[in-house]
């Protein structure tokens, strides 16, 4: 069963506080850990860009915009390509952490856009507004398409379908995870 993205979307607000990373509950799921990433990162995203539209800015397109779409685009090539990466069929760990590993990936080179079109912008002599918002639309369409919906762990359940899979997405990423000490090269011993 989906969970929705009610949790997540009270889980994100916590990303916008320092360390609130660290009091995410991981323990719940993986579903739910990855969605509270993908929408803290649209909060972060869209949060940032309202308070930089407050200074005085100027929305002339420059060659600094053009370099930020260039690295966006690449960006979203890479995370096509890291999504289409095979699913094991057969171990549900396996699933949940390349699951787990292809949404960070993707996170990473959606963050990468945005940090480019920040840091652009407090290099342009004027501080180019259109350089961070061009990276801000291009890291929001990258988490876009690595964030679990719905329709995106339909898409994952057909493929895993069609190549023989009995596993079902949702029940795999719905389990909570394994305390470290019982992971394969976890801490040890129970603490």
């Amino acid at each position: 069963m989906d969970p929705g993205w009610e949790e997540a979307r009270t889980g994100a607000w916590k990303l916008l506080t320092p360390g609130g990373a660290r009091t995410i509950s991981h323990r719940k799921s993986v579903l739910i850990a990855t969605r509270t990433y993908a929408a803290g990162a649209a909060l972060q995203f869209l949060g940032l860009g309202a308070f930089l539209a407050l200074l005085s800015h100027d929305l002339r397109a420059t060659q600094g915009v053009l370099a930020v779409a260039a690295l966006g685009s690449f960006d979203l090539f890479l995370i096509a390509l890291f999504r289409s990466r095979k699913l094991p069929l057969e171990d549900p760990k396996a699933l949940s952490a390349v699951f787990a590993q292809t949404f960070m990936i993707g996170f990473a080179f959606a963050e990468a856009a945005v940090l480019f079109g920040f840091i652009g912008l407090f290099i342009a002599r004027r501080g180019q507004l259109l350089i961070y918002l061009t990276g801000a639309a291009f890291g929001l369409a990258g988490v876009g398409m690595i964030a679990p919906t719905r329709g995106r762990l339909a898409r994952l359940q057909k493929r895993l379908e069609a190549r023989g899979s009995s596993l079902s997405i949702l029940e795999v990423l719905n389990q909570p995870p394994l305390p470290p000490y019982q992971r394969p090269g976890g801490r040890g011993g129970k603490r």
